[in-house]
């Protein structure tokens, strides 16, 4: 199957297009709007893989929590997309994406700690242990808003993969003696992230076919809306 993903939920954009072809991807950080690079990013997978965007089957969003403006970017091309082309979209919270990708640094039962700068001393992130292979991250704290002692609070500090904007952030609480932390270079892993799609799609296709059933989450106000005090 032909699967489209994104996500732009922080400064980091991550978009990866599998065919039967092969896999592209590119996942790099973004000095300005993700409205300007992504559907540039977009059409350079396609031509890579040599369709258009009708070829594509599934088309997967990630949701969030994150950056107000990113997670809307996101949401509504794809949806955009879903419309324009008929096919199915799955949205998946943006933490999960992470995990999946980095669950390959671990073994079953390591935890997972996906952490996005949110300001304010918070971070956007969760909590998930590894499973068994070929099974989903198991959800130990759901996507939030947290304080980042919360999330480390619910950490096994043994053994911790972890991946975002925030860890350098708060390095210091993070990479305390006696925790065994790492934190992978490169840990985009967009076949995972398709095979996690595919999956999600094929256990309840039905749900997927209205691409409004696809909502950002959304977990503060925008910065307009602060403004005006609503």
């Amino acid at each position: 199957m032909n699967i489209l993903a994104i996500d732009t939920s922080s400064d980091l954009e991550f978009i990866t297009l599998r065919t039967g072809k092969g896999l592209s991807s590119r996942c790099e950080h973004v000095t300005h709007s993700h409205s300007v690079t992504l559907i540039r990013s977009m059409d350079t997978l396609l031509s890579e893989q040599g369709i258009t965007i009708n070829d594509i089957d599934i088309f997967c969003a990630g949701t969030g929590p994150g950056s107000f403006t990113g997670i809307r970017i996101t949401v509504s091309t794809m949806r955009m997309l879903s419309q324009i082309t008929g096919k199915p979209l799955v949205g998946i919270p943006t933490p999960l994406l992470y995990a999946v990708s980095l669950a390959r640094f671990g073994k079953t039962g390591d935890h997972i700690m996906v952490a996005l700068d949110a300001r304010r001393e918070r971070i956007f992130g969760a909590i998930y242990r590894i499973a068994g292979p070929g099974q989903e991250p198991v959800e130990i704290v759901p996507p939030g808003d947290h304080p980042i002692d919360e999330l480390l609070d619910n950490a096994d500090y043994t053994a911790i993969i972890a991946a975002g904007s925030g860890i350098d952030r708060f390095r210091e609480k993070i990479m305390r003696p006696g925790r065994n932390v790492l934190v992978p270079d490169q840990w985009f892993d967009g076949a995972r992230v398709c095979d996690l799609a595919e999956r999600r799609w094929r256990e309840n296709p039905q749900i997927y076919s209205d691409p409004f059933r696809t909502v950002p989450l959304y977990l503060r106000k925008s910065d307009a809306e602060t403004a005006r005090g609503k």
